[in-house]
């Protein structure tokens, strides 16, 4: 029962975690996006410092002390042995294609900006396919709209599927 109320709670923070990483990249000027997302590891080492910033915990067991996992930026449980990376549990997580090009997407989608809000015109700009570019610009209106935090949440609550 108490495990269940953690996880429920872990699940929350996480969801406002979210949250906040998209509210930072979205109101960021370009340049200075371009600038500080240079490439993959810059992308990598951002989510690192945003998710366990303020101290490692194990998503699994809750424990606060680690190694460094298998690939870089990874941080393994010593008590469970349970690896994280920085993308779990993050709107980035099992992202198929760049991680420069699905944080430049969350950008794009910024409420506070213009840019191309189009699958189609995203995919020419990224070299990506627009179904790629569609599926994951829903998912980041879907979480927008869950937190309330985009021109979306108004009009579209209930019709992205």
């Amino acid at each position: 029962m108490i495990r269940r109320y953690i996880n429920t709670i872990k699940s929350k923070l996480g969801a406002f975690k979210i949250f906040i990483l998209e509210h930072y990249l979205q109101s960021l000027p370009t340049v200075e996006f371009q600038t500080r997302f240079t490439d993959e590891r810059s992308c990598l080492a951002h989510l690192e410092n945003f998710k366990w910033g303020n101290g490692y915990n194990c998503s699994r067991c809750g424990n606060t002390n680690y190694c460094s996992g298998g690939r870089e930026f990874s941080r393994q449980c010593i008590k469970c042995h349970h690896i994280d990376s920085p993308t779990s549990g993050t709107l980035f997580h099992d992202v198929r294609f760049p991680l420069l090009k699905a944080f430049y997407i969350v950008f794009d989608l910024s409420p506070y900006r213009e840019g191309i809000k189009t699958s189609t015109g995203l995919s020419l700009k990224l070299g990506l396919r627009q179904k790629t570019c569609w599926l994951f610009m829903r998912k980041v209106k879907r979480e927008m709209i869950k937190n309330g935090m985009s021109r979306y949440s108004s009009k579209m609550r209930g019709k992205i599927p």
